[in-house]
């Protein structure tokens, strides 16, 4: 059951969508929601370099607390009559860092989609170090107004996606509907197990009282993301289960690969492990 949920919080217009869904979720499972501003500014630097950057310390402080202040309001205005409980924190830190460090003592991490080089380290980093599950939310804004009702699970048969799914029953026993994606192979050399297993899946989640429907869907030469997108268009999912890097993030960072095409792409939440 979720009932601690970290929701990272910054001053950008899209942490708005990402507290409306922490919240909505907090709501639903009756959890504990804590707001979490890091403060990135590094005094270090004042220590090394003296006077010379003092003049610039002292407006990236200034900014600092606008943008704490700014990120309170966010917060707050989302939880404003909220009948859950919930808390605001602020800490200071390295943001990626500060996150895993209080993400590993919760049911779930709330993290904006990464359209920028430090938002895409957070979202990059935090899936991977903190051992709980994360929550992706996009930046652009969608029509839906319901968010894990008709979920989506990624399923290629790999641990991380058993992770994912598994760390996700809470959310697929209180789904209106859920769809397991399996996608067939190009080739023979390709992993061809994809659509049985599936299928045993269905099988185990139904024992979980949870009924799904299988789509096998042909690759067909197409970008995995690709094909994954357009299933989930398909059914109408509000929520995307997955993986998170089933291969080494570094091969993912450098050849590209099916976790970081989602993420860069995705126009609803995503919920993963690794």
């Amino acid at each position: 059951m979720i009932k601690d949920i970290l929701l990272h919080v910054d001053p950008s217009t899209a942490c708005a969508r990402r507290a409306e869904v922490a919240c909505r979720l907090a709501t639903r499972f009756d959890a504990h929601l804590s707001g979490l501003y890091v403060n990135a500014v590094d005094e270090e630097v004042l220590f090394y370099y003296g006077d010379m950057v003092a003049s610039a310390i002292t407006s990236i402080r200034e900014q600092a607390i606008a943008d704490n202040r700014r990120a309170q309001e966010i917060f707050f205005r989302a939880t404003e009559g909220a009948d859950f409980s919930y808390e605001w924190r602020s800490v200071k830190g390295l943001v990626a860092t500060s996150i895993v460090a209080q993400g590993r003592c919760v049911d779930l991490v709330i993290l904006g989609q990464g359209t920028g080089a430090g938002a895409r380290l957070v979202s990059d980093r935090v899936p991977m170090l903190t051992g709980r599950p994360a929550m992706i939310v996009p930046t652009q804004e969608t029509a839906s107004a319901s968010t894990a009702q008709r979920i989506a699970i990624a399923w290629d048969g790999g641990r991380e996606a058993t992770r994912a799914v598994h760390d996700a029953l809470p959310l697929l026993k209180t789904a209106e509907a859920v769809f397991i994606v399996t996608i067939s192979p190009d080739s023979q050399s390709e992993n061809a197990n994809h659509g049985p297993i599936a299928r045993e899946l269905s099988i185990h989640l139904d024992r979980h009282g949870i009924r799904t429907e299988v789509l096998e869907r042909p690759r067909a030469g197409l970008p995995i993301a690709g094909v994954l997108q357009a299933a989930m268009a398909e059914v109408s999912a509000d929520l995307l289960v997955m993986g998170f890097y089933g291969h080494s993030r570094m091969s993912e960072l450098i050849l590209g690969g099916v976790t970081r095409d989602i993420l860069n792409t995705t126009e609803i939440p995503v919920f993963g492990s690794h």
